[in-house]
């Protein structure tokens, strides 16, 4: 691999193939209820440049934190905000 982002980008590439989609699959808990198995997040951690990416099941575009912007000292839980709403960016015509 070339850099990080390459090796993110494969391993993404690969994990794609793995995705269950929603109402693809059901089991039934042992209550009896049917519950849905479905792909919720699919996550890379880039081990080198101290990065988690991930995708969540309403918004597949990618999100990254980044861990070094993080106060990881101390006792205090770290909330990360999610973005599970599903967004598009434009594409823009070139001339």
């Amino acid at each position: 691999m070339a850099d990080s982002t390459e090796g993110v980008q494969h391993v993404l590439n690969l994990l794609h193939h793995f995705d269950l989609p929603l109402g693809f699959k059901e089991y039934v808990h042992i209550d009896g209820r049917t519950m849905p198995q479905y792909t919720q997040w699919t996550s890379v951690t880039d081990l080198r440049d101290r990065r988690i990416y991930f995708r969540v099941y309403g918004n597949p575009n990618l999100q990254m934190v980044v861990l070094d912007d993080l106060d990881l000292i101390g006792d205090d839980i770290q909330i990360i905000p999610v973005n599970g709403e599903f967004s598009a960016a434009a594409v823009e015509q070139r001339h």
